[in-house]
Parts: C-alpha cells; structure tokens; sequence
C-alpha cells in the first residue's frame, strides 16, 4: 500500500511543501489551481528541484489540474 498527500499543507510553495512531506509519504499530489498565468505552475527550476527530489526520496507524483476556462470540458 503506497499513502499519498497534497502537496499544499504547509505554507509555501510546491518544493517547500514536497521538501518536508517527502520523507513521510510514498506520493504528493501536486496541486495546480490555476490554468492560466505565469505563476500557475513551478518554473524550470523549481521543476528540476522537484525532480531532484523525487529521485532523493524515492516518490511519485500525481498531478491535479484545473480545467482552463476556455476548455470545452468546463462548459
């Protein structure tokens, strides 16, 4: 049995949060609540941050994504 989190309980942002939930659970969640923006989802760095810390801990991610207001799945 693999136990999992979201990656948004602490306050900060996604390599904060995975940082300090990874050595307890098997899988973050990576939240995204935003479709659109620049800030919407981590930058080049903090994505190879997050790799990096997968690798270290040995866990997996899973992804929850909003739907863009302009997608035909919102209506």
């Amino acid at each position: 049995m693999r136990v999992g989190t979201t990656s948004f309980i602490y306050p900060g942002g996604w390599l904060y949060n995975v940082e300090r939930l990874a050595p307890h659970f098997d899988d973050v969640e990576l939240l995204f609540f935003e479709a659109d923006g620049r800030d919407a989802f981590p930058d080049a760095e903090e994505c190879r941050a997050l790799a990096a810390c997968k690798r270290q801990h040995g866990i997996s991610y899973s992804l929850h994504v909003p739907f863009s207001r302009s997608s035909p799945l919102s209506a």
